[in-house]
């Protein structure tokens, strides 16, 4: 509960939302109907009553417990952006987070948990823990987003984003006076065949064959527009578990291996650490060394996966820049220097020292959900032989061929890419230089014949001189 007044309930909050008897009202009246339309975590109801001073209240830790996974705002006109605060710090009850206390600190004179209502931004280290201890034990079904069908959400045309039977969206009647394509009522303007997308350019389809998406990497792979639509094909990438790079495999569009990870946390120079460093510290079950996490213990890694728990490194010259909240541990071992960064549960940043998976463990294996498996081939669907070895497989299991080529086996001649790519073009580059050398040839073969003919035919006479008198 959150108020604007100081007393405000102690501790055992839990389970009073009848002491707000309109929201009790509500909450019985409209939660469950909404339960039985769409899969909901944490239904709240928003009311305006400036007669009660109970600016809101919710159930502590109800996330994942129908019927108490639920709460009441209410809004008395004040600025959005405290009423916001409202929310968060109801949503943060349902989440497990108790009012703070004296020893609770988030870096600001006021936090989000505050049982009187301040401007805040930020949760406490409280919060954090409240909140991992909650997730952890209860919040299985934050796990399992709702599908896109069952999100309620306004469509409107002027809302600048594309929706049902709309052509085009421009947003605001000012943004659609500057548009060329696109006109205030969701239609395009007469004669324009698209208003967006990579495909699209001045209004009019791209041609066939324009490249819409360049690959970033080497298990990356590009798409060209079709000529019919505004839209490029679908991001496609290598199939999993093609090797690249120094001893490593595509995996999900990332080439990743160990050192390559270690290059991004502390610079150039810096180097996968040996076996031993990897023994030494994922066998620990510490935030510095764990395979992974149950309940709000840290697993130790089982010698077959200590190279799928935390990345080690050595040959750190520089410590790097770290964000608020990271640790960094090192540890002399045998003569060498273990690297690696921390990582605890509440920490609102992304964890970079965890292995990646796809990352190579052992020779045909690699790194998934935090342990060393071997790579399988989904029924050998697609391999290089499928491709005539002149292209590759991609994600979808289809070849992908090299310029040359053409899908979609690669068995005839053609411009490359695959039937879910678009169609590429021909390359100018890549018949030119014979194309010149031909031309060129003929031309001085043509030059040589006629220089010949009119030196044969039109070159001077010689006559005979007489003697004068």
């Amino acid at each position: 509960m959150i108020s604007n007044e100081e007393n405000v309930p102690p501790k055992n909050e839990s389970g009073k939302l009848q002491k707000l008897n309109p929201g009790k009202d509500l909450v019985a009246s409209q939660v469950e109907p909404i339960e039985q339309r769409i899969q909901k975590y944490a239904p709240h109801i928003f009311i305006k009553n400036a007669l009660i001073s109970t600016l809101g209240i919710a159930y502590v830790a109800g996330i994942c417990r129908p019927p108490i996974d639920c709460g009441v705002n209410n809004f008395q006109g004040d600025p959005w952006s405290l009423f916001a605060l409202t929310v968060a710090h109801e949503l943060g009850h349902n989440l497990g987070m108790w009012h703070d206390e004296e020893f609770c600190l988030c870096g600001q004179r006021g936090c989000i948990m505050n049982a009187v209502r301040v401007p805040a931004e930020r949760f406490t280290n409280c919060s954090y823990a409240d909140f991992a201890k909650t997730t952890l034990n209860q919040g299985s079904c934050l796990h399992t987003p709702p599908s896109l069908g069952e999100v309620l959400m306004l469509k409107r045309c002027g809302d600048g984003v594309v929706e049902g039977e709309e052509e085009c969206d421009c947003g605001s009647v000012k943004q659609c006076e500057q548009d060329p394509c696109c006109l205030s009522n969701c239609t395009l303007r007469p004669g324009a065949a698209c208003a967006f997308g990579l495909c699209c350019k001045d209004c009019k389809f791209m041609p066939s064959g324009a490249l819409c998406r360049h690959e970033v990497n080497e298990c990356d792979l590009p798409e060209w527009c079709n000529g019919t639509s505004h839209q490029c094909p679908e991001d496609g990438y290598v199939q999993d578990g093609v090797p690249c790079s120094d001893e490593a495999y595509c995996y999900q569009k990332r080439c990743n291996n160990h050192d390559e990870q270690c290059r991004e946390i502390f610079g150039e120079g810096a180097k996968s650490a040996s076996q031993n460093c990897y023994q030494e510290i994922n066998s620990q079950g510490n935030r510095f060394g764990h395979c992974g996490i149950n309940g709000t213990t840290y697993l130790k890694c089982n010698t077959a996966d200590i190279f799928c728990g935390r990345v080690q490194c050595e040959n750190v010259v520089a410590i790097p820049h770290l964000r608020d909240r990271s640790a960094l541990q090192h540890i002399h071992r045998n003569g060498v220097t273990c690297w690696g960064i921390g990582y605890h549960l509440g920490m609102d940043i992304p964890d970079v020292g965890e292995v990646k998976d796809g990352t190579m463990c052992g020779s045909g294996k690699i790194c998934i959900h935090k342990k060393c498996v071997s790579l399988s081939h989904p029924s050998q669907i697609c391999l290089p032989e499928t491709c005539n070895m002149k292209g590759i497989c991609n994600n979808k299991h289809h070849c992908h061929c090299g310029y040359g080529w053409s899908p979609p086996y690669c068995l005839h001649r053609g411009y490359g890419g695959s039937v879910d790519s678009g169609p590429p073009s021909a390359r100018r580059g890549a018949f030119f230089p014979l194309v010149m050398i031909l031309s060129l040839s003929v031309l001085i073969l043509l030059v040589t014949t006629v220089f010949m003919y009119l030196q044969k035919h039109f070159a001077p006479k010689e006559t005979e001189a007489h003697p004068s008198d």
